[in-house]
């Protein structure tokens, strides 16, 4: 998102998006799936968080808020002119989302072998 406005200005040229469909905002950019690289797809995403053992009153309402703003079609405007899609589904989708992508990571972490270093 940081580099489309230099994309669409002709100052930088986009090889391929890491998205598993091509975007919207750049429908001319191949994925890297396309361009080869079979499973490589990686979803850039935002998510708003609460300590551990925040009421759930307190959560929903923050959710509601956040919905309420992201629903505004200028915030959607602007975050479309900037490649990114508004997905805003709510805590539940989002501990869903986040316990398959912990799945999802943590098995190419171990199956590539990678380890922290320092």
């Amino acid at each position: 998102p940081l580099a489309a406005p230099l994309v669409r200005d002709g100052r930088l040229r986009a090889l391929a998006v890491t998205t598993p469909a091509r975007i919207p905002a750049f429908p001319e950019v191949p994925t890297m799936i396309e361009q080869g690289y079979d499973g490589f797809a990686i979803n850039e995403w935002i998510g708003l968080f609460a300590p551990a053992g925040t009421p759930a009153a307190a959560v929903q309402r923050h959710a509601d808020a956040a919905a309420l703003g992201l629903a505004d079609p200028v915030v959607r405007d602007r975050h479309a002119l900037l490649g990114m899609e508004i997905v805003g589904q709510g805590p539940a989708a989002m501990a869903a989302f986040l316990a398959e992508q912990r799945g999802r990571v943590g098995a190419l972490i171990r199956d590539n072998n990678i380890r922290l270093e320092g």
